[in-house]
């Protein structure tokens, strides 16, 4: 998944965002790298059992911080969906989507996220987007330290600010 590419709008209060990335793996290796728990603690963080349907969660990052997430798995449709309920350090709950669409190469990876905060917003999709970064780093067998989570954010993060001051320009 080289190369990521994204959509904000804003909706009422809150900001969607839409990251996509093409890879050329399968719908079955990508699902089993979002939702099995060995797997997700190489790129996104750890969590106690799989990510299936009705499943409480809690994720702890792996750079060793002290923040940590609790969702609920919503919808888990093997090998195409999976939906969760997202409450980052206790703020307020937002939803993540991912769809794996089979294409003639292989995948098309697309994360949704919607109900996030205006002014938490370009924080928030420059983490997905580095933490899509280094899912991609893993897959192709490239180590993602969990400490370079933070400077890969703050790469992005001048970017996705642009996009969310567009989308609110946009705002109808």
């Amino acid at each position: 998944m080289p190369e990521v590419h994204s959509k904000m709008s804003v909706h009422n209060d809150t900001v969607t965002t839409v990251l996509s990335a093409e890879s050329r793996l399968s719908r079955e290796v990508l699902w089993r790298a979002i939702v099995m728990p060995e797997q997700l603690r190489h790129w996104l963080g750890h969590v106690a059992e799989p990510l299936t349907e009705g499943t409480e969660f809690v994720l702890s990052y792996l750079n060793g911080s002290d923040h940590r997430v609790v969702g609920m798995v919503t919808r888990a449709e093997e090998p195409s969906t999976l939906e969760f309920t997202w409450r980052f350090n206790g703020g307020s709950e937002s939803q993540v989507r991912v769809d794996l669409e089979e294409t003639n190469s292989g995948t098309k990876f697309t994360l949704t996220r919607t109900g996030v905060e205006i002014d938490q917003a370009a924080a928030d999709a420059a983490s997905w987007h580095a933490q899509i970064d280094f899912l991609s780093f893993w897959l192709h067998d490239r180590i993602a330290l969990g400490a370079a989570l933070r400077e890969r954010r703050n790469e992005l993060i001048g970017q996705y600010e642009a996009e969310v001051a567009n989308a609110l320009c946009e705002r109808v």
